[in-house]
Parts: C-alpha cells; sequence; structure tokens
C-alpha cells in the first residue's frame, strides 16, 4: 500500500497543471508571443497524455486496496485526490486534447468501477435516498414501473395472478439493487471529502498557485443538479464569489458559469435564505460596466436567471405605481451601454439581451420606452456587417415590448388622437 501511494502520489503530481502557463485570456493579450505559446502548449499536452497513461496502470490496482477495510479512510482521500486532479484534464482546455481527454475519461470511469459506481453522480452522492426508504403502501414506490409492466402482463391471466406477478417482479429489481449496492465502497459518496479537499486548495492565498482546484471545484459543481445541489450551497458559494472578484476576465467568466450553473439547479427560496440571492448580485452587479464580449455573455445569462429569484415573476396585473427594481437598474444600464458603444461587436452582444430583460419586466418595461425607441433607432440605422444579428435581435425586441405594453401605448394613440381634434 505504502509503495503503491507514493507511486500514486508521484504520477498526480505529474498531473498538477503549472501556474505558469499563460491563460487563454493572457495569450489572446499577447498575439506577438503566439507561435512560441503554440509550441508550449503542445509540449504540455504530450507531457500529460503521458503522465495519464502511466497513471491508468496505477488505478488498476484501486480495486484490491478498497477490498482491505483497514485501508478505506485513506483510500478515500486517494479517491478524492483522483477525482480532483482528472477533473481538471476532463475539460476543453489549453492543457488538454481531444486524445487526453479521452484517456481522463477512461481512468476516472476505472476510478468509478473499483468503487461499485455506476456514475460519477453516483461516485459523489451515493445511492439515491429514495431507494433506501422502506416500503410503505402511502408512499410512492421507486418500482411504480416495474409493478405497471407486471400488471399490464397479468390482465390476460386473470386477477388473482396480479399480486403474485407484483411482487416477484418488485423482489428481483431489489434483489438486483441489494447487489449493487453492497458492491459500493463508499454508501454515503465522496463530496464531503471531495469539499472539504478543495477548500484546503481554494484559499485567498494558495488558489492562483493550484489551478487544477479551481477546475475540479467547476467541474464537481456541474455534476451535482436538483435536488442534490442543495446541500452544499454554503460550499460552492464562497470560491465562485472569490473567482469573480479576481481581476482577470478568465476567472470572472469561469465563476460566473458557475454560479449560473448553480442558481439554475437551486431552489429559490434557499437562495433567498441568508440573502444569498443578494449577496450574488452585488457581487457581480459591477460587472455591468465591464467592456469584454465573454463576460457580457456571461453575465446577462447569470442575471436573466438571478432577478427573478430576487423580484419573483413579472405581475400581469398593475394596480398601484411600483418603485423602481434591480431589474429596471439592470435593464437602464444595459441601454446605456448601447447608446454608448462603438464597438460594433458589443453592441450585438448587448442587443441580444433586450428581450429577455423585457420578458422580465413586462408592462414595467414602459418606464424605459423613451431610452428603448432611442437604442432602437440607432441599432436599425447602422449596419453589423455580421448577417445584420443586431437589427433582428432589435426587431425582436421591439416585438417583444409591443407585445407587454400594448395597454399602454393604445392609451397614448387615444389621448394622440384626442390632441389632434381639439387642433
Amino acid at each position: 500500500m505504502d509503495t503503491w501511494a507514493a507511486e500514486l502520489e508521484h504520477r498526480l503530481e505529474a498531473l498538477e497543471i503549472d501556474a505558469s502557463l499563460h491563460t487563454p485570456a493572457q495569450d489572446e493579450e499577447n498575439s506577438d508571443e503566439e507561435q512560441p505559446k503554440v509550441v508550449q502548449a503542445t509540449e504540455v499536452v504530450a507531457r500529460y497524455e503521458e503522465a495519464l497513461r502511466r497513471l491508468a496502470g496505477d488505478v488498476d490496482r484501486l480495486p484490491v486496496i478498497l477490498e482491505d477495510e483497514s485501508q478505506k479512510p485513506g483510500a478515500k482521500e486517494t479517491v478524492c485526490r483522483l477525482v480532483l486532479t482528472l477533473s481538471a484534464h476532463l475539460g476543453k482546455h489549453y492543457w488538454t486534447s481531444p486524445s487526453s481527454r479521452l484517456q481522463a475519461r477512461g481512468v476516472l470511469d476505472r476510478v468509478i468501477a473499483a468503487c461499485g459506481c455506476s456514475s460519477t453522480l453516483e461516485l459523489l452522492i451515493g445511492r439515491p435516498e429514495s431507494h433506501d426508504t422502506p416500503h410503505d403502501s402511502h408512499m410512492t414506490s421507486p418500482y411504480v414501473s416495474m409493478a405497471t409492466k407486471a400488471e399490464e402482463t397479468a390482465e390476460s391471466r386473470g386477477p388473482n395472478s396480479i399480486a403474485s406477478i407484483d411482487n416477484e417482479a418488485v423482489g428481483r429489481e431489489r434483489e438486483k439493487d441489494g447487489g449493487r449496492d453492497n458492491n459500493m465502497v463508499f454508501r454515503g459518496g465522496v463530496i464531503k471529502s471531495l469539499l472539504l479537499l478543495l477548500r484546503s486548495r481554494l484559499t485567498a492565498e494558495s488558489w492562483k498557485k493550484q489551478p487544477t482546484a479551481k477546475h475540479a471545484l467547476i467541474w464537481t459543481l456541474r455534476q451535482l443538479k436538483h435536488p442534490h445541489l442543495s446541500p452544499h450551497i454554503n460550499s460552492f458559494l464562497p470560491p465562485l464569489l472569490m473567482l469573480v472578484d479576481d481581476h482577470e476576465s478568465y476567472h470572472k467568466t469561469l465563476g460566473l458559469s458557475g454560479l449560473t450553473h448553480l442558481i439554475s439547479n437551486t431552489d429559490p427560496t434557499e437562495l433567498r435564505w441568508y440573502g444569498r440571492a443578494d449577496v450574488i448580485y452585488e457581487a457581480i452587479k459591477s460587472m455591468l460596466y465591464m467592456r469584454e464580449e465573454a463576460i457580457i455573455h456571461s453575465l446577462h445569462s447569470c442575471l436573466i436567471i438571478l432577478l427573478p429569484v430576487i423580484e419573483g415573476p413579472p405581475t400581469t396585473t398593475v394596480t398601484m405605481p411600483t418603485k423602481p427594481t434591480r431589474t429596471d437598474e439592470v435593464f437602464r444600464i444595459l441601454l446605456n451601454n448601447i447608446d454608448m458603444e462603438s464597438k460594433i461587436t458589443l453592441r450585438k452582444a448587448y442587443v441580444g439581451y433586450v428581450g429577455s430583460y423585457i420578458d422580465l419586466l413586462g408592462i414595467y418595461t414602459a418606464r424605459h420606452i423613451k431610452q428603448f425607441l432611442r437604442v432602437v433607432v440607432e441599432c436599425l440605422e447602422y449596419p453589423d456587417y455580421c448577417g445584420e444579428e443586431t437589427r433582428m435581435q432589435t426587431l425582436k425586441a421591439l416585438m417583444m415590448l409591443m407585445k407587454h405594453i400594448w395597454p399602454r401605448y393604445i392609451h397614448t394613440d387615444r389621448q394622440t388622437d384626442r390632441q389632434t381634434d381639439r387642433q
């Protein structure tokens, strides 16, 4: 075990991402050195591919280690380190290639199989609790589909045979699941241990020295969806906000993508508890003034799903005037950015989200109608030389406006007609 652990430690160190390598955002800024960096990236990919091939041989010995009960505590930490390191080589990054990603996926599949699991999610969280609950006639059984099939098959045999066939089908399914459960090494999953390991690496002083950790964080987050993500919000939110607060655009977009996934897969009520949704909004709203296309797309994709969580769905009836909301604030800034922007690519990026905000505001878009119509005229007046996407998105936003505030402009038309008649 000690020799194997030492060899594995050496393999994992070889797969750690070099913090001195340039991020994609930095590569774009230094275009004069593009050729040397391409050569550097090729050498890095080749080195990691060789390290993955060697790691695959060491992982083949993992099932033997896991069979020893006395080795399980240490083996769990080893599995977490394996998952953390491999996850940084599964996505499309500047240090990976199609072949290296395939190799990393193969090694991870071996780790999953060695732990007696059938999927990545099962390795992380263990078996769903619904399969462990005792059978109750008042509860929805996880074997409803099997029972239904048995009933349909038994209809031709008469009513007395339905119960026996149902019991046989359920029994076979339970026996199958029970056998799979017995083979599982970590029944509660490894997610808690993995998050503790990530927390130790994602400190304010050391997270930039270990680039593997941030990519492992995003990968782990994306494996969890509703309802499995809710118990771990407090573990994911602080490092995501730390990424968003960094000065590098690459880290900001990485953090925004993680926040978008977290918001989409968490119950809105849980996000409103303890002001979590408000904290997220305050952390990202300063980026509304940044003029980078990647950040514009990531930011507004996040805000469009965050604002309804904070303020609730838009109302269709208006009984009395309301105060401007955060959605009004964001929409006003967005229109100002379009109005003042001279770059065609950035203006096109901004215009693509106008219709979504009109849909969120509903009839309250009337507060911004003067500024919006001025922006519409400017966007329709000049071509963008990119398939006229800006004009297309502007017309769609105008159609969305007419859909939501038709009671307002019908009333305006009547007032205009009366003034004309008086004159």
